[in-house]
């Protein structure tokens, strides 16, 4: 029922010693289910576990795991917390939008969007809030990339994948057996690839192997958590990058936001390309 009505993910966390609450979240807003009895979502914790892989009479510890259901794959993430576990499940389906011009983006934007990745090689950022569909847009465009005339190897590692795209080969961090996505990047990287897309962007080595790829000749997409571009480069410097390596390597950043029109949530877009070392918003 969560995979038809599009949903990401699914919560089950204990209010107190009585109570425990189930909701989900959709388009980035969490919508409130129903409140349960501690005990029952005790059970139904332990069959979600037992289904992932991890250990059901555990209830202490950090686990993680994935199962299949019907034609959907769902990743299971366990906390233990003062009442009890808390547990979040995201829901990986296949590909929702299978190209840019189905995201809703403004057309000049789109277009402007896949020319730059076309043309270009180096270091490409979309940056976002939670939810506002950085990871959507990433596969949109990859597959527009990967159907392109000439046959492009694109190639992921990402913690973990979160879609299914038909056409390119997708790695998730704990396949490779690695706990860095920077060293999996670099083992990647010998692996001859066209166009590398990376998962959320969280530490300076990883921003610093994908900026070093970029100047290789490589086409590196990744997400990145950050309000405006402006604010994803300023995180940037704060870890320590040279603005030299910064504006040599990075070729634009893509932000992306959920807001309310006409009564619902609207995809909003915008672009700021990298010129003279410094961010240029596109008209």
């Amino acid at each position: 029922t969560a995979a038809l009505s599009h949903f990401s993910d699914i919560h089950l966390e204990p209010l107190d010693v009585a109570r425990a609450r189930l909701t989900f979240r959709a388009s980035g807003q969490i919508r409130q289910s129903l409140d349960l009895d501690l005990s029952h979502q005790q059970r139904l914790l332990a069959r979600l576990k037992f289904l992932a892989g991890c250990h059901s009479h555990i209830a202490d510890i950090v686990q993680e795991g994935a199962f299949k259901q019907a034609d959907f794959d769902v990743r299971l993430s366990t906390f233990p917390t003062d009442h009890g576990e808390r547990a979040a499940l995201r829901i990986i389906s296949a590909l929702c939008f299978p190209n840019v011009a189905a995201l809703g983006w403004s057309d000049k934007l789109a277009q402007e969007w896949l020319e730059n990745l076309q043309n270009n090689r180096g270091l490409f950022i979309i940056c976002g809030p939670v939810g506002s569909g950085k990871t959507t847009a990433m596969y949109a465009s990859l597959a527009e990339l990967a159907g392109m005339a000439g046959g492009l190897r694109v190639v992921t590692i990402e913690d973990p994948v979160e879609a299914r795209i038909s056409g390119i080969c997708q790695s998730s961090l704990d396949s490779t057996r690695e706990k860095s996505l920077a060293v999996a990047f670099k083992h990647l990287l010998r692996q001859d690839p066209d166009v590398i897309a990376l998962g959320e962007i969280r530490d300076s080595d990883c921003i610093k192997e994908a900026l070093q790829a970029a100047l290789s000749g490589h086409l590196i997409l990744a997400t990145f958590h950050a309000g405006s571009p402006a604010e994803a480069l300023d995180r940037i410097r704060q870890m320590g990058i040279d603005d030299y390596l910064v504006f040599s390597g990075l070729r634009g950043i893509l932000h992306l936001e959920l807001k309310y029109a006409d009564g619902c949530l609207q995809p909003q877009a915008s672009f700021a390309g990298c010129s003279g070392g410094r961010l240029v918003d596109s008209p």
